[in-house]
């Protein structure tokens, strides 16, 4: 399961549109937001409701989080004695992740009584993990990374961020890569800077993608102490402004020629970047698509966000114009649906290369009792909203996942492309956004209000 990294809403501007009855719950940061297979981690997850959750939910298999409590603090009460004080909308889970289960970005969401919050990114990863801890006194105390691969974890509290202090031995190309998937949603992004063994900036040093997902490569000039320096590139230091980077010498892809290929055709790949095996890999382009060309020619290495592959059409003696297309995105990227009761998504295409033409929605496979109506985006328009709803068949404390598709018609050629769930940062629903690979939903039961009791 994956979570693309953050875009530019361009056409998909909420401004004034209201999303119905949306998960009010609003998960804002989980730290760390990691852990390796077959170990378990404690973590803490930043809400927005008083109350606490009875569980959390997290996608696919193999990772099991069990409600702790409330985090708490220790405050000196009137009388002077240490007590613990639970803090606000901060909550305490062990998560245990199996040795097999998968690697990837799943969706933590936690589970209330009634209520369902929209999800947060949370990396199963085969690397050690290191996470900075509270009892780190100073921001001018550094953190010794002792092993790499390994992935860093902490928060920018205040602007002289996070130091982490490591050896490396001249020639080798170090690559300190932030997981964007993971990030929070108060506008935050990190600035990833190597420096030498003084604290100064080191000149050896290549950036990528510095505006959402930042990559630094550095080109070791000499044995000796180095420093990784994490601070706020965007956004406001604090508590939630978590980060995990990826840190190592990682193989990482910058580039690669031939960009395109006619479907069918077997074509050498030349590879350009750091720490790659080889430089070359054999591609065989029948039976795939675009996407699957791309995860071959990366596959086992790191990739600049920007990387694409074109697989034209057979038969195609010059680049064809693109053809008439379409993306789909709704919100929110969980649902609360009353039983008995529904629930109202937004869902907005972007329309591609001249699509003008009519797009219906559907749900794949609804479990029983599920249903939508409308959901139709009419010919040159580019928004609907529609209604999944319930006959009455419950689902006590229950979490299960739905699938959208859109199909529309171009030129006679059927589109059928997913409606992609996603998730918008701040409070106005404009500008940045996170797409999430699956839809949450809960079927919750309404308690009826009991009237006053009559005065005798």
């Amino acid at each position: 399961m994956r979570i693309k990294e953050w875009g530019v809403v361009g056409l998909l501007m909420l401004a004034g549109v209201s999303v119905g009855n949306a998960a009010e719950s609003s998960l804002r940061a989980i730290y760390p937001a990691g852990g390796r297979a077959g170990g378990e981690v404690e973590v803490e997850v930043y809400g927005s409701k008083q109350d606490g959750p009875y569980q959390a939910v997290v996608s696919g298999s193999g990772v099991k989080a069990t409600f702790l409590g409330k985090k708490t603090v220790k405050k000196s009460d009137n009388k002077g004695r240490q007590v613990a004080v639970p803090v606000v909308d901060v909550f305490r889970f062990r998560v245990v992740i199996e040795k097999d289960a998968q690697p990837g970005i799943r969706m933590f969401r936690l589970a209330y009584a009634r209520e369902l919050s929209e999800p947060l990114g949370f990396e199963v990863a085969g690397f050690p993990d290191l996470a900075v801890t509270d009892e780190k006194e100073t921001v001018a105390e550094s953190v010794r990374v002792a092993e790499m691969p390994v992935y860093l974890n902490g928060r920018v509290r205040t602007a002289e961020g996070e130091r982490y202090a490591f050896m490396a031995a001249k020639g080798a190309v170090l690559v300190a890569k932030a997981v964007s998937g993971v990030l929070p949603f108060n506008g935050f992004v990190p600035a990833l800077t190597f420096c030498d063994a003084n604290g100064q900036p080191c000149g050896e040093v290549t950036r990528y993608g510095a505006a959402d997902a930042p990559i630094s490569v550095f080109e070791v000039p000499r044995d000796g102490d180095y420093g990784l320096r994490i601070t706020a590139a965007e956004g406001v230091p604090g508590d939630v402004s978590v980060y995990r980077v990826k840190l190592g010498e990682l193989p990482l892809i910058t580039s690669f020629e031939p960009v395109s290929a006619v479907k069918g055709e077997s074509l050498n790949v030349r590879l350009s970047g750091c720490n790659l095996p080889r430089q070359r890999i054999r591609l065989f382009t029948g039976g795939k698509n675009s996407a699957m060309c791309l995860d071959k020619i990366t596959e086992g290495a790191e990739k600049l966000p920007d990387l694409c592959f074109d697989l034209r059409e057979s038969g195609a003696v010059t680049a064809a114009p693109e053809n008439p297309d379409f993306l789909a995105w709704m919100t929110p990227a969980s649902l609360n649906i009353p039983a008995n009761g529904s629930t109202t998504v937004t869902v907005r295409l972007r329309r591609l290369n001249g699509f003008e033409g009519e797009v219906r929605i559907r749900l794949d496979y609804p479990p029983l009792g599920i249903a939508c109506s409308g959901g139709v985006v009419p010919e040159g328009q580019d928004t609907c909203r529609m209604e999944v709803f319930t006959d009455g068949h419950r689902y006590p404390r229950t979490v299960f996942d739905l699938a959208l598709t859109a199909e529309g018609d171009a030129n006679g050629k059927i589109l059928r492309r997913p409606v992609i769930p996603v998730r918008y940062v701040g409070e106005d629903g404009v500008g940045k956004f996170r797409e999430f690979s699956g839809l949450a939903v809960k079927v919750v039961q309404v308690v009826p209000q009991r009237s006053a009791p009559k005065k005798r």
